[in-house]
């Protein structure tokens, strides 16, 4: 069984870069996948959310 998950984040360039970094150095590139898809403004706004919906407001992140 395959775990797959969808991690959602507001990222600057400089946090956007670090993370990719830190997943570059940890993930096993013969089995994993990450994948990255930039939203622009526009986009976001017309965000549709189902459930437990909350805005998220990220300062830092944590790659475990």
């Amino acid at each position: 069984n395959r775990q797959k998950s969808i991690f959602e984040s507001l990222a600057d360039g400089n946090m956007l870069k670090e993370m990719k970094k830190e997943l570059k150095s940890i993930i096993d590139k013969k089995s994993d996948s990450v994948r990255i898809y930039p939203i622009c403004e526009k986009c976001i706004k017309r965000i549709i959310v189902q459930g437990i919906g909350e805005k998220i407001e990220i300062k830092e992140y944590e790659i475990i």
